[in-house]
């Protein structure tokens, strides 16, 4: 064997040595990961920080590619995720909560909302500043059974207050538009169940004078929007998880200290969206996102036990659900 012929074969030794390297520390010749998200909804700024996440980069640093799902009225990110064409979906603490009892072995890793959105919304002129004033008063509720799961949080609010709903009534609320089409043409005094961070922007931006009541104020709250995955997916992928919650979340705290480019990232998502009613809409739930007592996507274990408490109290679960079991706050730094 000739010299050339050993420095040949040296040099691509070395070659294949540092691809090997390379292949092990997380660098270009490492495939990226593939992670797909079932969104609860269709493309809107309350998912911004997966889509700062994805144009910024993000996700790219932790070597993942990632596909954003959009929703829409028959999505159900549960089946999606446990029947395995998603990683991660988006869904409620009601949903979480009941799926476990039904045997899913589910876990949230982390809420987009640490405040609950939910309020009843009202025009000034209605009187209507606390709960017991709903008595005697027409209220807009989903589906207007007072009993179905969605009504949950008013009907717990109620009964925690002791306020007696006898004489009220309740109507199917209008799902498109309730402002325009219940308050306003006097259809009902209230409508309930609405999210502070749309409806309630909704009626601002008309400049109506409303007054509001937050379920938890009086102790009813509930997660929103929580990201969730299975428990098998979590103890095989742990390092995965870490790397995308990392850049999620980095994603939302972005999105938090620039307003006006989460808006613009959302509407390259979706861009039939209106750009005033977006940022109207980011206005308003960054304090729900960033509560300042915790990390943005913190779980307090209180909220989840309250739930629990009120799903098996409403007769929505068999038993009770261990509320520990529910979530983990390791992927959050």
């Amino acid at each position: 064997m000739n010299k050339k012929t050993i420095r040949s074969i040296s040099i691509l030794v070395v070659v294949m040595a540092l691809f090997m390297s390379a292949c092990g520390s997380g660098n270009p010749f490492k495939a990226n990961d593939k992670v797909t998200v079932q969104l609860a909804w269709f493309h809107q700024i309350e998912y911004t920080g997966f889509y700062i996440a994805a144009e910024k980069g993000f996700y790219a640093d932790e070597n993942i590619d990632v596909t954003l799902t959009a929703g829409g009225y028959d999505t159900n990110p549960i089946a999606e995720v446990t029947e395995g064409r998603a990683q991660f979906g988006i869904s409620r603490g009601v949903n979480m909560v009941i799926a476990k009892s039904e045997g899913r072995d589910l876990q949230a890793v982390a809420t987009i909302f640490r405040k609950s959105p939910w309020v009843a919304v009202s025009l000034q002129e209605a009187g209507i500043v606390a709960p017991e004033d709903m008595v005697g008063k027409t209220i807009g509720i989903e589906t207007g059974d007072p009993n179905y799961i969605e009504n949950i949080q008013l009907a717990a609010m109620f009964k925690k207050l002791n306020v007696d709903t006898s004489t009220i009534t309740y109507v199917a609320r209008d799902f498109a538009d309730p402002i325009a089409n219940d308050l306003q043409t006097n259809l009902t005094d209230a409508d309930a169940g609405l999210f502070s961070t749309n409806d309630l922007v909704t009626a601002q931006m008309r400049g109506l004078n409303v007054n509001t009541i937050y379920y938890s104020d009086y102790g009813i709250d509930f997660y929103a929007n929580l990201i969730f995955t299975n428990r098998s997916f979590l103890q095989e992928n742990p390092d995965l998880t870490q790397r995308f919650m990392r850049a999620t979340l980095r994603g939302y705290q972005y999105a938090l200290e620039n307003p006006d480019e989460a808006v613009e990232a959302t509407l390259k998502y979706e861009p039939t969206l209106d750009a005033a009613v977006q940022a109207a809409q980011m206005t308003a739930q960054i304090p729900l996102i960033d509560t300042g007592d915790n990390p943005i996507g913190w779980m307090d274990e209180n909220v989840w036990q309250s739930t629990v408490d009120i799903l098996l109290a409403g007769g929505f679960i068999p038993s009770a659900v261990d509320a520990k079991s529910l979530y983990t706050n390791d992927f959050i730094k």
